[in-house]
């Protein structure tokens, strides 16, 4: 079995830092390589999200697509927090329950209506 290690974790940033004093960070998690790798690839998946968030609303008849991109973004930070949750340090665990994270990211699939026009009152 692969041996866990501290790893401070950026979320907005993706980043999983080693180095304690290497960036700003958010959360502490103990994880294996195989673990780390997981998370990474999670990063990594929320990042094409977030680029799906600024290209779509940007590009003629690419307006039904931004609902879409906002909840494959919501679903990817879900995922990203869940993991973090289970591999968090006591800490971490109880920032996350505390603030109530998980059910905030959860709750953040609404449904969007970008096709009507706004009105002047």
């Amino acid at each position: 079995m692969d041996q866990k290690k501290k790893y401070y974790i950026a979320v907005e940033n993706g980043q999983i830092l080693e180095d304690q004093e290497a960036a700003a960070y958010e959360l502490v998690i103990e994880a294996t390589e195989e673990e780390v790798n997981e998370l990474s690839k999670l990063f990594a998946k929320k990042d094409v999200e977030d680029v799906g968030l600024f290209v779509d609303p940007h590009l003629p008849n690419k307006w039904s697509d931004v609902e879409d991109d906002v909840q494959s973004y919501s679903n990817q930070l879900e995922e990203i927090y869940k993991l973090i949750y289970r591999l968090g340090t006591p800490e971490t665990k109880q920032h996350i329950e505390q603030n109530e994270i998980i059910e905030k990211v959860s709750n953040d699939h609404q449904q969007y209506d970008f096709g009507t026009e706004m009105k002047n009152d």
